[in-house]
C-alpha cells in the first residue's frame, strides 16, 4: 500500500478529446420577408432525433436579424447559440436581436426566454426585454432547470430585462460564466431593487465575469447568500447602479480585480433597508465580507476554517460623484465605502485570514472621455431615485435611451446601433495585468485568449508545504494554469484518507494556499508521522510528502 501511495507523487497525465461540431443556420424571415415567430424553437429545439438528441451542436442566427419568441425555449441538450462577431462602433456590423412578442391582450406572451436543462452557451447576440408594442417583460432571460450544468454568455448584450436575467431556485452545482457581456437598463418599474444578473439560492460551482459592463440598473450583479466554490470578477465596469453589486459576504475563494465601480450603491439605504443585509448592522460596502456561518463564537458546521479562505481584491477603482453623495446626505441614507470596518479588519488580520490579500484599490474621481450623453443617463437615474425617496411622480422605467427624440413612440423597442455608450475613462491606475481598469471592450475588441490575466499561473504546480516538519499546522500552496475542478487531500502512510481540504472545487487559473491544522475530517488530532498530500484536477495529479512532529 505504501508503494501505491508513493506512486501518487509526481503522476501527471494529460487527456484531450476532439469532436466535430455541425452548424445549423436559423432564419428570421420567410421567403416573402415576413417575420418568423419561434424559428429558434423550430430549428433548434425541434432539431432532434428519435432519441431526443440534437442533430447539430451549433445553431447560428443571422447577423442583423430580428428573432421573435412567444414561448419559452427549453434547452434539453448541450448546445451553442451563436452569430457572427459584432462591432459596437460599426453600423454595418450589428448583432441579431432576440425579443419576446406580445399576446393578443398586449402583454408579453412569456416571461422567460430560456429554460436550461443542459449546458448552454450563447455568443454574439442582443437580447431585448422590451417586447413589440413597447411592452416591458417582467421576467427572466434564463432559468436553470437542472443541477451541475454550465451557463455561458460571451459577447452578448442584455437590454431592458424586467427582472433577474438568470435565476436558480432549485438546482445545485451550476456554473455561470460571462465574458465580454454588456448589460444595460436592467430595471423594473414595479420594484425598485429586484433585478440581478444572477440570482441563486442554491450552492454554486462557480461565478465568473470577465470584461463585462453593468450600466443603468436597479439591483445586484450577483445575489447569492449560498456557498460559491469560486468567484472571479475581473475587468468589469459597473456604472450608475442603485444597489450593491456583489451580494455575498461569505465568499470563500474569490478574485475581484481590475474593476471600475462608478456610482454603485447610488440610492443608498435607510435603516430598515440596511437591517436585513449585515449581521453587525454595518453599511453594505462595495466589498463586504463576514465570518462564515458556523465559525462565529458558539457556531457549528462551518463551510471551512476561516484560514482556508482565499480572497484577492486588487486594483479596483471606485467613485461616487459629489451629487450622489449629496443625495445620501439630503435623505439621511446609509452607504458604505469600498470596504466597511469589519471587512477591512479581516483583510488586515493575516493571522486569522492568511489567504486575504488586498492592495491597489483606489477612490478616484474619473470621467468618461468619449460619452457625451452620459449626463442624460445620470439625470434619468436621479429622477428615479428622487421618486423612490420622496414619492415624486411614482415609479417608472428610467433606462438610458439616447434616441428618444428620434423614436418618440418606440425608443425602447428600437435597438440603437452602433452603440453611443463608451466607458473609456481617465483613471490614473491600470490593472494588475497592465491593461486599463474595467471592461477592456471599450478600448477595442477583447479576444477570449486575452480574458485571463497575464498574472495567473502558467503551469500546474504543487509546492512543498511550509513549515515542514510542522506542529501543529502547515500551509500547502499550489498553482493552476487554467480553470480546473480541484481536489486536495491528505493521506497517511497506509493510504487511508485523512482529510479533504478542497473538495471538487471549480477554481480559476492562479495561486492558492490552504492550511492543514493536523486534524482529520472528523476533527480528531492526528499523531506524529509521515503524511502525503495530493492535488488532483481533470488533467493532472501530483503528490508530496510531509512530516508532522509533536
Amino acid at each position: 500500500m505504501k508503494k501505491a501511495i508513493l506512486a501518487l507523487g509526481f503522476l501527471v497525465w494529460m487527456c484531450s478529446s476532439s469532436f466535430a461540431q455541425s452548424v445549423q443556420m436559423i432564419p428570421w424571415q420567410d421567403g416573402s420577408g415576413n417575420f418568423l415567430v419561434n424559428s429558434i424553437i423550430d430549428y433548434m429545439v425541434a432539431d432532434t432525433n428519435a432519441s431526443g438528441q440534437q442533430l447539430h451542436d451549433i445553431y447560428k442566427l443571422e447577423a442583423g436579424g430580428s428573432y421573435l419568441l412567444d414561448q419559452t425555449v427549453n434547452i434539453n441538450n448541450p448546445i451553442i447559440l451563436t452569430s457572427d462577431p459584432h462591432d459596437r462602433t460599426d453600423a454595418n456590423a450589428a448583432p441579431p436581436v432576440v425579443r419576446i412578442v406580445t399576446d393578443g391582450s398586449g402583454n408579453p406572451s412569456t416571461g422567460l426566454f430560456f429554460l436550461a436543462f443542459a449546458d448552454f452557451t450563447v455568443e454574439n447576440i442582443y437580447f431585448a426585454g422590451m417586447g413589440t408594442g413597447d411592452v416591458w417583460m417582467n421576467g427572466n432571460w434564463l432559468s436553470v432547470g437542472a443541477p451541475d450544468i454550465t451557463i455561458k454568455a460571451d459577447a452578448c448584450i442584455f437590454d431592458y430585462m424586467g427582472w433577474s436575467i438568470i435565476t436558480n431556485f432549485a438546482h445545485l452545482g451550476v456554473s455561470y460564466i460571462a465574458e465580454n457581456v454588456y448589460i444595460k437598463n436592467n430595471i423594473n418599474a414595479g420594484d425598485p431593487y429586484s433585478p440581478f444578473w444572477v440570482l441563486t439560492n442554491q450552492p454554486v460551482n462557480q461565478f465568473i465575469a470577465r470584461n463585462c459592463t453593468y450600466f443603468q440598473s436597479h439591483g445586484m450583479f450577483m445575489q447569492a447568500r449560498v456557498p460559491i466554490d469560486y468567484v472571479e470578477i475581473d475587468h468589469c465596469t459597473f456604472v450608475n447602479n442603485l444597489k450593491m453589486q456583489i451580494f455575498n459576504e461569505n465568499l470563500t475563494n474569490a478574485k475581484i480585480t481590475n474593476n471600475l465601480f462608478y456610482n454603485t450603491l447610488a440610492i443608498g439605504e435607510n435603516e430598515a433597508e440596511n437591517a436585513d443585509k449585515d449581521r453587525d448592522g454595518l453599511p453594505w460596502s462595495i466589498i463586504t465580507v463576514d465570518t462564515l456561518p458556523g465559525n462565529e463564537p458558539g457556531g457549528s458546521n462551518p463551510i471551512m476554517p476561516e484560514a482556508n479562505r482565499n480572497l484577492i481584491i486588487k486594483n479596483n477603482v471606485w467613485h461616487r460623484t459629489p451629487a450622489v453623495e449629496q443625495f445620501h446626505l439630503d435623505n439621511n441614507l446609509i452607504v458604505g465605502p469600498f470596504m466597511n470596518s469589519r471587512t477591512q479588519a479581516m483583510f488586515d488580520n493575516n493571522t486569522d485570514w492568511p489567504g486575504f490579500d488586498e492592495s491597489g484599490n483606489t477612490n478616484e474621481a474619473i470621467s468618461f472621455t468619449n460619452f457625451p450623453d452620459f449626463s442624460v443617463a445620470t439625470d434619468s437615474m436621479f429622477a428615479y431615485m428622487e421618486a423612490i425617496r420622496n414619492g415624486v411622480g411614482g415609479l417608472f422605467i428610467w433606462g438610458f435611451e439616447s434616441d428618444r427624440a428620434e423614436w418618440p413612440d418606440l425608443f425602447r423597442v428600437n435597438v440603437e446601433w452602433p452603440l453611443v455608450e463608451d466607458f473609456e475613462h481617465n483613471a490614473s491606475i491600470t490593472g494588475t495585468d497592465g491593461h486599463p481598469i474595467g471592461d477592456r471592450n471599450w478600448y477595442g475588441p477583447v479576444s477570449i485568449d486575452d480574458d485571463i490575466s497575464a498574472q495567473v499561473a502558467k503551469e500546474f504546480e504543487l509546492s512543498q508545504n511550509y513549515p515542514n516538519p510542522f506542529n501543529p499546522s502547515t500551509t500547502i500552496k499550489y498553482e493552476l494554469g487554467k480553470v480546473e475542478t480541484v481536489n486536495l487531500s491528505i493521506y497517511d502512510v497506509s493510504g487511508q484518507l485523512v482529510r479533504t481540504l478542497v473538495n471538487n472545487a471549480r477554481q480559476s487559473a492562479g495561486s492558492f494556499s490552504v492550511i492543514w491544522d493536523g486534524k482529520s475530517d472528523i476533527g480528531s488530532v492526528m499523531p506524529s508521522g509521515v503524511y502525503f498530500y495530493r492535488l488532483q484536477t481533470e488533467t493532472a495529479s501530483m503528490a508530496r510528502k510531509m512530516v508532522m512532529i509533536k
